[in-house]
């Protein structure tokens, strides 16, 4: 997450999120893990992305699914996940 000030004189801050949002199956509901086959596919498809608070919300009402930043192995910082693509 991070904020920018482009004019410290304003009070206009853009906020900025570091998330991972999947579009593989929007507003579906997946079955239990080992049996549907699904889940494979689903983990795989994350992708890190950069949104404001208004640009995640439009990807939530468009029923896609969402979670913090998944990194590669690739990106070689903390924390990161095996599912997702790295953020170009």
């Amino acid at each position: 997450m991070s904020n920018s000030n482009t004019n410290p004189g304003r009070s206009k801050t853009t906020l900025t999120l570091r998330v991972s949002i999947n579009r593989t199956f929007p507003g579906i509901k997946l079955g239990l893990q080992g049996k549907d086959s699904r889940w494979g596919e689903f983990n795989g498809a994350f992708k890190a992305e950069l949104h404001t608070p208004e640009s995640l919300l439009e990807e939530i009402k468009h029923g896609y699914a969402f979670c913090a930043e998944l990194l590669t192995e690739k990106c070689h910082r903390e924390h990161c996940g095996q599912w997702c693509r790295y953020l170009d």
